[in-house]
């Protein structure tokens, strides 16, 4: 298991203590902090700007740095996480792992839960957006990258015999504003009840 595990880290919630005999990644939700509390979002960006007042300062008025642990098993080995770094550290673990797994020759699962479209957003994809479509966007085109870069590694050793499977449980989450992104043309947004 790579990524977000979103259940905690005490005792037997643990990803070690639940059927994953690896884990790289964090206990919770990035926006969480050191805490299991649900919700936990402290300080959160200021609100949506109204009228033709000018859009928040996002390298300065959100917060980014939070105290987050990064685990490798039991062990927390960067505390707080650079969330900066830490996708392209999920994509080279996930892809360790499928390498190794492929060389093996016995079947294997590997999840990965990558952190992309929920806030906060890292400083790479707040700064990444040279096409300007906004930090959403940034953010989309840096885990499609993530994605390619596994699928290519699982297409260049397993690719007969590898079944992927895709979910998202994050839509636009409406009070952040232009870092919650677009319904398009349909309707409702994330804690909505369309």
């Amino acid at each position: 298991m790579i990524g977000k595990w979103h259940l905690g880290h005490h005792g037997s919630y643990h990803p070690n203590f639940r059927g994953f005999d690896y884990y790289f990644g964090i206990p919770y939700s990035h926006d969480m902090g050191c805490t299991d509390t649900p919700g936990y979002n402290h300080p959160p960006c200021p609100a949506c700007p109204r009228g033709d007042r000018p859009l928040r300062n996002l390298e300065r008025d959100c917060y980014n740095d939070v105290a987050l642990p990064l685990y490798e098993n039991l062990n927390i080995v960067e505390q707080p996480v650079n969330l900066s770094s830490l996708a392209q550290k999920y994509a080279e673990k996930a892809t360790q792992f499928i390498q190794h797994a492929s060389a093996s020759g016995r079947p294997f699962l590997l999840y990965v839960g990558l952190a992309h479209m929920h806030v906060p957003l890292s400083r790479t994809q707040l700064s990444a957006d040279a096409q300007g479509r906004g930090p959403y966007g940034a953010g989309l085109r840096e885990m499609d990258s993530l994605v390619g870069q596994i699928k290519g590694k699982v297409d260049h050793t397993a690719k007969e015999n590898t079944f992927l499977w895709f979910t998202g449980d994050n839509g636009p989450w409406a009070q952040k504003c232009e870092l919650a992104g677009s319904v398009g043309p349909f309707t409702g947004s994330w804690q909505s009840h369309q």
